[in-house]
């Protein structure tokens, strides 16, 4: 079962849809991604990656469709579609021939062709420079029901995020794996949330709760999914999205704290604290053996581990 309500307005009319879809009586239609989206998110899950914490990218980004001609370097890079090459040479062609105005001059850019040009023009829009997102608030509610091991053991994932272009963001999620409702566990197995903020003077982002961190080529830190996109040469260089809020209902693969990033100049400069707590099995007073990160408690073992343990960074 999977219920979605996607819409904008005011805050209280977002709470009041929000209402609407706890109380199970809204159903609208889930948003399709691109075929070769699609595709890309089934070989990362294949590959072990968080295929929902990428699905969920690619839907926010197909919903919102932000214009490619204002994108700056950084957005366009943390899109994570584009390789190195394609980004300098839109960046490039939009400084020497202006606006973008079709999927078919998007095509003739130097590093694109048909294919490529049809998949942006499902995820951004061809309006002009300097065209602002909608200042509405915007919201998103998901809720969906699988089955797993038995038709009585369902599990449950509820969404819900609240956002006002790249200015305010807002989001919770809370899950319950298959067989966790048992006596004295907690319902939701597990839960999370953020609020960002951005764009305020020298303060481009202020990120609370729980978030993703990818720096770099992940040798500092890479708390996040690995987009190796379209099988490009170029695309083998790791693409940085900086400090995201995380989204995805799995127990592991994030930090739980603060983050702040600051604009200086022509560089950046990103603080963050995390407290995240680990599932682990503990020998003696500060030995351990392993860690879950499947986020399973079904057990008295598997719940012995909850928690047990936390991850300071």
């Amino acid at each position: 079962m999977c219920r979605r309500i996607v819409g904008s307005g005011s805050p209280l009319a977002a709470f009041i849809a929000a209402f609407f879809f706890l109380s199970n009586t809204i159903s609208t239609a889930a948003q399709e991604l691109p075929e070769r989206i699609a595709s890309l998110v089934e070989r990362h899950a294949a590959e072990g990656g968080d295929a929902e914490e990428l699905m969920r990218f690619y839907e926010e980004l197909a919903r919102r469709r932000p214009s490619i001609n204002s994108l700056s370097r950084r957005r366009l890079e943390e899109c994570a579609i584009f390789t190195a090459f394609q980004v300098e040479s839109l960046i490039e062609y939009r400084e020497r021939y202006g606006d973008i105005l079709s999927e078919g001059e998007l095509a003739l850019v130097d590093g694109f062709n048909a294919e490529m040009a049809a998949l942006c023009s499902e995820l951004f829009s061809f309006d002009a420079a300097g065209a602002q997102e909608s200042a509405k608030w915007q919201h998103n509610a998901i809720l969906k029901a699988r089955t797993q091991y038995s038709a009585f053991a369902p599990a449950v994932t509820a969404k819900y995020s609240l956002r006002k272009g790249d200015r305010y963001r807002f989001g919770i999620t809370a899950d319950s794996d298959a067989s966790e409702l048992s006596k004295g566990h907690p319902v939701p197995d597990f839960l999370s949330g953020y609020a960002a903020w951005g764009g305020i003077g020298k303060l481009k982002q202020l990120i609370a709760g729980d978030f993703t961190v990818r720096a770099g080529q992940g040798l500092v830190c890479w708390k996040a999914f690995d987009l190796k996109a379209f099988g490009t040469p170029s695309s083998m260089a790791k693409q940085p999205r900086g400090v995201q809020p995380y989204t995805s209902s799995s127990e592991s693969g994030f930090f739980r704290g603060a983050a702040a990033t600051f604009a200086l100049g022509q560089a950046e400069l990103t603080l963050f604290a995390s407290r995240t707590p680990v599932d682990a099995r503990i020998v003696g007073d500060t030995a351990y053996t392993s860690i879950a990160t499947d986020g399973y408690h079904r057990t008295e073992a598997e719940l012995a581990k909850r928690h047990s343990m936390h991850e300071y960074a």
